[in-house]
């Protein structure tokens, strides 16, 4: 006798909510008029959003816990329409908030040069998994909605139960959990390409009506037959298109192959046919690091290239499983560092696989920096170091594909691991031409204080390194042009990064830097826009300039035709002392004004200096011009 998986309070209230949304997962509304067999059409990129769905028990907050772990309990108010709409289309805020590492900026690659995010023992989890020795710490609805995607499942007996050695009472089957986690996530989120595998411990007969009892389940899975003309993989996007977002993956060479449903065949790989794949065990504890990476399958190098015949010779996807025996929270919080997922890659891995890996199995996925990880991975980025020259350790990764402004002084979460007032150096791999890094000491990116950015000036391959050795320097190469404006220092006093993955037109963000001592020295007094014509008095300016105190300027950046015109009189008379500065051609270095009480022409300025008594240290007022 079968036993009734339980649901939460919480997935009876999402299931409810989802009902009137799921049409392309078999759960239509009498309302809706469309074929629920009707594949969805390809929407604009989305991820999931977290927020207001199905939410883990609050985790106990021990020794070394990352904070992002410590969930919120569940929220037992009905899900509306508006708020699983927002889950589904993030706004460009909830997008930036957090690492997405199901985000795809170019879905125009071959689906085998992605990297997926994987939860080992993904239904292991809280009470689900009987509470001991869970692998993870959300259900699996959660980690999808986190940017999982790929969710490994073990299934036993005539049932087909989700079991870890163990089935308890409440074990959940495997079509429950497609029907709380994978199908929903599939209908919601078109852009979604999700890969279950399976520990199969089940009879093919059993296996083929628990597939059957899922509406729809073949309307999302991959069919190989649909790409027999095809020397390599489909595009991510051809994928997305064709409406094939689903693979299911078995270990169990008899269960392999079609599987007859009411919605069409099921075709389950052999894991063996079209994957390589290392041994799972860093070690028993968390002093004990095993990181040899040697093949699961004595039979299949890590490096084998093609794929069985059944899968046309495609090259192979490398699963790379990378955790403990025993899934102690400690163990994830190590294993899951940015350092030591990008070390196990390129140092132990690689070499072995000649491959980047395509799914990162791991236990706990919510602790360390995995997220943030395979985000860098998918789109390229932007890797912070303690040390300059992109030495000591990493302080943190992401990608330069997504805008954001980060507070280093914010939660872990917000501020994506970054630690504040540790970064020196950063190296750039897989970015793209236009992408601007700014980065400032003041946690409200007040300019006053120092500030530094730098404009990518090529697209930089994901296989380079192209190292920023300092941010105290201003300099002009052909991979990146950068400005620094200089108050006491920057290196290690980092507090606030803006990323633009097109900055677009480069003289949005003309300005002007005053200085306290001459030649741009001593402390910055303010920084001024010279983006619009206007009268800027000190006693009472919007932009924190004191009066009597700026002796030089500092140009960042100008375009021809500007005029800027300082003034002793606090009203921007000419009565007194007064220094005109014309732009004569486009400024995209900067140049220096060491005086304001002397004249000079060059290439690009005419400075016109009208004395009186001195204007050094005596500024009270600034005439901007366009």
């Amino acid at each position: 006798m079968q036993t009734v998986p339980k649901r939460s309070s919480v997935e009876k209230v999402i299931v409810g909510a989802l009902t009137c949304l799921m049409t392309a997962a078999g759960f239509g509304c009498a309302s809706r008029t469309k074929e629920a067999s009707a594949p969805p059409p390809a929407p604009q990129q989305t991820t999931l959003n977290p927020s207001n769905v199905e939410q883990p028990p609050q985790a106990d907050q021990g020794p070394g816990q990352d904070p992002r772990s410590a969930i919120p309990p569940p929220d037992e108010k009905p899900l509306t329409p508006d708020e699983i709409e927002r889950a589904v289309n993030p706004s460009p805020m909830d997008l930036a908030r957090a690492a997405q590492p199901g985000f795809i900026a170019d879905t125009s690659r071959p689906f085998n040069e992605y990297v997926w995010l994987t939860s080992h023992n993904a239904f292991s989890w809280g009470a689900d998994s009987g509470g001991i020795g869970s692998n993870q710490e959300m259900s699996p609805f959660y980690q999808l909605a986190r940017g999982v995607r790929g969710l490994m499942f073990d299934i036993h007996n005539s049932d087909v139960l989700l079991c870890h050695g163990i089935c308890y009472p409440n074990s959940r089957s495997l079509a429950e959990e497609f029907k709380l986690s994978v199908m929903p996530t599939l209908a919601l989120n078109r852009n979604a390409v999700i890969t279950v595998f399976l520990e199969d411990y089940t009879n093919k007969a059993d296996l083929t009506r628990a597939l059957g009892s899922i509406p729809n389940l073949a309307t999302y899975t991959f069919k190989p037959t649909t790409w027999s003309s095809r020397k390599q993989w489909p595009t991510l996007g051809e994928l997305i298109n064709a409406n094939q977002r689903l693979f299911i993956i078995t270990n169990k060479s008899q269960n392999a192959g079609d599987h007859q449903t009411s919605s069409g065949p099921v075709h389950l790989i052999y894991d063996q046919n079209l994957n390589v794949e290392n041994t799972y065990n860093l070690g028993d504890l968390v002093t004990s690091h095993d990181y040899s990476c040697d093949t699961r399958w004595n039979s299949i190098p890590l490096d084998t290239v093609a794929a069985s015949s059944t899968y046309h010779g495609w090259p192979r996807l490398f699963v790379m499983n990378h955790f403990h025996k025993i899934p102690y929270p400690l163990h994830g919080d190590a294993d899951n560092r940015f350092d030591k997922l990008l070390d196990r890659d390129q140092s132990y891995c690689r070499p072995k696989a000649n491959r980047r890996p395509n799914f990162i199995a791991l236990d706990q996925i919510n602790r360390g920096d995995a997220t943030e990880y395979v985000e860098w991975q998918n789109n390229g980025g932007v890797i912070f170091y303690e040390g300059n020259d992109g030495t000591q350790d990493i302080v943190c990764g992401f990608a330069t594909t997504i805008a954001r402004t980060i507070d280093l002084q914010s939660s872990d979460e917000e501020r994506l691991g970054c630690e504040n007032d540790e970064a020196r150096s950063l190296v750039l791999s897989g970015v793209k031409k236009g992408a601007r890094i700014t980065l400032y000491d003041s946690p409200s990116g007040n300019r006053e204080d120092d500030w530094y950015f730098i404009e990518v000036k090529r697209d930089i391959g994901m296989n380079e390194r192209v190292v920023v050795p300092s941010f105290e320097e201003s300099k002009d190469t052909s991979d990146y042009r950068a400005v620094y404006l200089r108050n006491n220092g920057l290196n290690g006093k980092v507090s606030r990064i803006r990323v633009e993955p097109q900055a677009g037109d480069m003289f949005a963000d003309a300005a002007v830097v005053l200085y306290e001592g001459n030649n741009a020295s001593q402390n910055i007094v303010c920084t001024l826009p010279l983006t619009t014509s206007q009268l800027v008095k000190f006693k009472s300016d919007s932009y924190g300039c004191d009066n009597d105190e700026a002796r030089s300027a500092k140009i960042v950046i100008a375009k021809a035709g500007t005029t800027l015109t300082v003034y002793d009189d606090p009203n921007g008379g000419t009565g007194d002392d007064y220094t005109t500065i014309y732009v004569k051609q486009d400024i995209l270095q900067p140049r220096v004004i060491g005086t304001f009480q002397s004249s000079f022409e060059d290439s690009f300025l005419k400075v016109t200096f009208k004395n009186h008594n001195g204007l050094d240290g005596k500024v009270s007022s600034a005439r901007i011009q366009r």
